[in-house]
């Protein structure tokens, strides 16, 4: 399996605390390809096609709808976790990828996967973004109120 992908970024943070901002950021900066991909993206497609999902509510309600069938496809079949991994292969531009995930057990076996030896990244890393304005607030879905305990959680890697 081959992609053009080298560095592979997993982003957290709390909502709304700048990760799509930051992702283009280091784009425009680098002048290198990037490719910015949400854990969560293909299962937001679902749901606008079947019940007229809007990307651009966010509100607590839709939130904690991807949230739960985040939960429920991954506890089926690590769903997000290999989605991923299919689209860092189908990519054949980018240098950089940046994967939003939010849950710290999604991070690790995505972490745990793309450090096979069948996989050949130059770099994995993680990254934390928070504004503080969302530190003391409590979430009504599991994905948002993992980004809490950030500072408590060990990655493998």
């Amino acid at each position: 399996m081959n992609t053009s992908i080298k560095y592979i970024y997993i982003i957290n943070g709390t909502p709304r605390a700048g990760k799509d901002a930051f992702a283009n950021l280091v784009e425009e900066l680098s002048h290198v390809p990037v490719l910015n991909l949400s854990s969560v993206q293909t299962i937001k497609d679902l749901h606008t096609e079947l019940v007229g999902y809007d990307d651009t509510i966010k509100s607590e309600k839709e939130r904690k709808l991807i949230s739960d069938t985040k939960n429920i496809l991954d506890e089926y079949n690590d769903f997000s976790t290999f989605d991923i991994i299919r689209k860092i292969y189908e990519d054949r531009v980018n240098i950089i990828a940046f994967i939003h995930i939010r849950e710290p057990h999604n991070i690790n076996k995505l972490l745990t996967q793309l450090s096979l030896p069948c996989h050949s990244f130059t770099s994995i890393k993680t990254i934390f973004i928070s504004n503080n304005q969302n530190e003391n607030k409590t979430y009504n879905n599991t994905a948002d109120q993992a980004t809490l305990d950030h500072d408590k959680i060990k990655y493998n890697h």
